[in-house]
Protein backbone atom coordinates (compact mmCIF):
# COMPACT_ATOMS: atom_id res chain seq x y z
CA UNK A 1 0.00 0.00 0.00
CA UNK A 2 1.56 3.45 -1.01
CA UNK A 3 1.92 6.39 1.72
CA UNK A 4 0.18 9.48 0.09
CA UNK A 5 2.52 11.85 -1.69
CA UNK A 6 1.77 14.77 0.49
CA UNK A 7 3.65 13.09 3.61
CA UNK A 8 6.77 12.44 1.50
CA UNK A 9 9.61 14.87 2.52
CA UNK A 10 12.95 14.99 1.03
CA UNK A 11 15.96 14.15 2.91
CA UNK A 12 16.82 17.22 4.59
CA UNK A 13 20.66 18.13 4.88
CA UNK A 14 21.04 16.32 8.63
CA UNK A 15 19.42 13.51 7.73
CA UNK A 16 20.97 13.33 4.28
CA UNK A 17 24.63 12.82 6.19
CA UNK A 18 23.12 9.37 8.22
CA UNK A 19 21.43 6.43 8.06
CA UNK A 20 17.99 6.95 6.89
CA UNK A 21 15.26 6.13 9.57
CA UNK A 22 12.76 3.24 9.11
CA UNK A 23 10.02 6.25 8.95
CA UNK A 24 11.82 7.29 6.11
CA UNK A 25 12.70 4.25 3.72
CA UNK A 26 9.08 3.56 4.13
CA UNK A 27 7.11 6.80 2.20
CA UNK A 28 7.79 4.78 -1.12
CA UNK A 29 6.20 1.49 -2.23
CA UNK A 30 8.24 -1.21 -3.49
CA UNK A 31 7.34 -0.22 -7.30
CA UNK A 32 8.50 3.45 -6.58
CA UNK A 33 11.45 2.29 -4.97
CA UNK A 34 12.20 0.24 -8.22
CA UNK A 35 11.32 3.11 -10.43
CA UNK A 36 13.63 5.59 -8.56
CA UNK A 37 16.21 2.87 -8.86
CA UNK A 38 16.06 2.31 -12.49
CA UNK A 39 16.48 6.09 -12.75
CA UNK A 40 19.63 6.64 -10.97
CA UNK A 41 21.25 3.78 -12.59
CA UNK A 42 20.12 4.59 -15.88
CA UNK A 43 21.66 8.52 -15.37
CA UNK A 44 24.37 7.44 -14.01
CA UNK A 45 24.97 5.13 -17.22
CA UNK A 46 23.88 7.72 -20.28
CA UNK A 47 24.31 10.73 -18.19
CA UNK A 48 21.05 11.68 -19.96
CA UNK A 49 17.41 12.10 -18.26
CA UNK A 50 15.78 9.09 -18.35
CA UNK A 51 11.92 9.17 -20.06
CA UNK A 52 9.23 7.00 -18.89
CA UNK A 53 9.23 5.27 -22.55
CA UNK A 54 12.53 4.13 -21.66
CA UNK A 55 12.12 2.40 -18.39
CA UNK A 56 8.52 0.95 -19.92
CA UNK A 57 10.28 -0.92 -22.63
CA UNK A 58 12.59 -3.04 -19.73
CA UNK A 59 11.35 -6.36 -19.12
CA UNK A 60 11.58 -5.92 -15.75
CA UNK A 61 8.69 -3.08 -15.69
CA UNK A 62 5.31 -4.44 -16.31
CA UNK A 63 3.43 -0.59 -16.23
CA UNK A 64 3.22 1.41 -19.47
CA UNK A 65 4.70 4.33 -20.13
CA UNK A 66 1.79 6.67 -17.97
CA UNK A 67 1.65 4.80 -15.34
CA UNK A 68 5.59 5.01 -15.03
CA UNK A 69 5.66 9.56 -15.82
CA UNK A 70 2.77 9.42 -12.76
CA UNK A 71 5.27 7.36 -10.68
CA UNK A 72 7.79 9.80 -11.53
CA UNK A 73 5.84 12.94 -11.05
CA UNK A 74 5.20 11.77 -7.54
CA UNK A 75 8.68 11.14 -7.03
CA UNK A 76 9.05 14.53 -7.97
CA UNK A 77 7.10 15.80 -5.88
CA UNK A 78 8.77 14.27 -3.12
CA UNK A 79 12.15 15.69 -4.21
CA UNK A 80 13.79 12.57 -5.39
CA UNK A 81 13.78 13.35 -8.79
CA UNK A 82 13.75 16.50 -11.10
CA UNK A 83 13.11 17.20 -14.80
CA UNK A 84 15.73 19.94 -16.55
CA UNK A 85 12.49 21.15 -18.75
CA UNK A 86 9.27 20.27 -20.05
CA UNK A 87 9.85 17.79 -22.62
CA UNK A 88 12.80 16.30 -20.78
CA UNK A 89 12.94 12.85 -18.87
CA UNK A 90 13.87 12.74 -15.18
CA UNK A 91 17.31 13.03 -13.36
CA UNK A 92 17.87 12.46 -9.52
CA UNK A 93 18.09 15.15 -6.89
CA UNK A 94 20.91 15.17 -4.50
CA UNK A 95 17.80 13.93 -1.99
CA UNK A 96 17.27 10.97 -4.87
CA UNK A 97 21.19 9.95 -4.51
CA UNK A 98 21.60 9.93 -1.02
CA UNK A 99 18.21 7.63 -0.57
CA UNK A 100 19.27 5.24 -3.57
CA UNK A 101 22.91 4.71 -1.39
CA UNK A 102 21.22 4.85 1.93
CA UNK A 103 18.32 2.67 0.78
CA UNK A 104 17.82 0.62 -2.34
CA UNK A 105 21.84 0.13 -3.27
CA UNK A 106 23.33 -3.11 -2.57
CA UNK A 107 25.72 -3.28 -0.03
CA UNK A 108 29.20 -4.94 -1.26
CA UNK A 109 31.30 -6.61 1.48
CA UNK A 110 35.51 -6.38 1.32
CA UNK A 111 36.92 -9.89 0.61
CA UNK A 112 39.36 -10.92 3.06
CA UNK A 113 42.43 -10.98 0.94
CA UNK A 114 41.63 -6.78 -0.01
CA UNK A 115 41.18 -6.29 3.85
CA UNK A 116 44.24 -7.27 5.33
CA UNK A 117 46.18 -5.97 2.22
CA UNK A 118 44.21 -2.31 3.21
CA UNK A 119 45.50 -3.13 6.65
CA UNK A 120 48.98 -3.81 6.12
CA UNK A 121 49.15 -0.46 3.99
CA UNK A 122 47.35 1.79 6.58
CA UNK A 123 49.99 0.58 9.20
CA UNK A 124 52.92 1.57 7.10
CA UNK A 125 51.34 4.70 6.37
CA UNK A 126 52.92 8.09 7.43
CA UNK A 127 50.93 9.35 10.62
CA UNK A 128 51.22 13.02 8.59
CA UNK A 129 47.05 13.91 8.25
CA UNK A 130 48.36 15.01 4.25
CA UNK A 131 50.75 12.40 3.81
CA UNK A 132 48.13 9.73 4.79
CA UNK A 133 45.36 11.41 2.97
CA UNK A 134 47.38 10.46 -0.26
CA UNK A 135 48.83 6.70 0.82
CA UNK A 136 44.67 6.28 1.20
CA UNK A 137 44.03 7.90 -2.36
CA UNK A 138 46.78 5.85 -3.55
CA UNK A 139 45.35 2.45 -2.12
CA UNK A 140 41.91 3.20 -2.97
CA UNK A 141 43.03 3.53 -6.87
CA UNK A 142 45.09 0.91 -6.83
CA UNK A 143 42.04 -1.66 -5.87
CA UNK A 144 39.27 0.09 -7.08
CA UNK A 145 41.12 0.49 -10.28
CA UNK A 146 39.62 3.66 -11.08
CA UNK A 147 40.44 7.57 -10.47
CA UNK A 148 40.49 8.15 -6.65
CA UNK A 149 39.80 11.43 -4.92
CA UNK A 150 39.67 11.82 -1.11
CA UNK A 151 38.88 15.00 0.79
CA UNK A 152 37.92 15.85 4.20
CA UNK A 153 34.37 17.75 4.47
CA UNK A 154 35.41 21.68 5.94
CA UNK A 155 35.00 21.56 9.77
CA UNK A 156 31.99 23.63 10.05
CA UNK A 157 30.49 21.27 8.49
CA UNK A 158 31.45 17.86 10.07
CA UNK A 159 28.83 16.13 12.29
CA UNK A 160 30.62 13.07 13.62
CA UNK A 161 27.74 10.02 14.15
CA UNK A 162 30.61 7.87 15.70
CA UNK A 163 34.22 7.29 16.49
CA UNK A 164 35.91 4.62 15.88
CA UNK A 165 39.79 3.72 17.08
CA UNK A 166 42.20 1.48 14.90
CA UNK A 167 45.45 0.33 16.68
CA UNK A 168 47.48 0.12 13.78
CA UNK A 169 50.71 -0.26 15.83
CA UNK A 170 52.48 -0.17 19.05
CA UNK A 171 51.22 3.28 20.35
CA UNK A 172 49.14 4.13 16.66
CA UNK A 173 45.83 4.55 16.54
CA UNK A 174 43.91 5.63 13.47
Amino acid sequence: MRVPFRECRPLGAQAARSRMSEEQKSHLSPRDCEILKDVVRTYIFTGEPVSSRSLAKRPNHELSAASIRNIMADLEECGYLTQPHTSAGRVPTHAGYHFYIDALMPARGVPDRERRYIDENIREAPSDGEQLMGAVTSLLTELSHQIAIVVTPALADTVLRSVDFVQLSGSRVL
